[in-house]
């Protein structure tokens, strides 16, 4: 299997994603960022975090997870606590795309969407996989979630 790149595809400010109906996968991604953002724009990030359980942004039924940094790639919210705070920007897939530089630059005004395609080293498996990450863009902050392309 060959991907070339980061892919992009942005969807229009201030709209729902199209959220790829082929695939239940992504269709659920979109559903889970796209409510935790409406949460995030409608009562702010802070009581978002108060108000929802860690089941809200890592679902039970799935092995995804939900992590926010904001436009200047500060980390905000991500299961390994160690990383909040921390500037996410030089992070690289493993082959070597720079993709949360990517995505930030991908949504250039509040409430835009995208799709991304990246390689990320799969720990369980041990082999690079592409995974297929959705973001969204809530003001400064940015909620996103992926998983690996190649299972869906």
């Amino acid at each position: 299997m060959v991907l070339a790149g980061v892919l992009l595809w942005s969807g229009a400010a201030g709209t729902r994603a199209a959220a790829e109906p082929h695939n239940p996968v992504a269709k659920r991604i979109a559903d889970i960022v796209d409510g935790l953002a409406e949460r995030v724009a409608r009562d702010g990030f802070r009581k978002t975090l108060e108000t929802t359980t860690r089941l809200d942004w890592m679902p039970p039924e799935t092995d995804l997870y939900v992590f926010v940094f904001e436009t200047s790639g500060t980390l905000r919210a991500h299961p390994d606590g160690r990383m909040v705070g921390h500037d996410v920007r030089p992070t690289h897939g493993a082959r070597g795309r720079p993709f949360i530089k990517e995505i930030i630059a991908a949504l250039p005004d509040s409430g835009d969407t995208v799709w991304i395609t990246y390689f990320w080293y799969d720990t369980k498996e041990k082999r690079v996989r592409p995974i297929r990450t959705y973001a969204r863009r809530v003001g400064l902050l940015i909620l996103a979630c992926g998983f690996f392309a190649d299972e869906a």
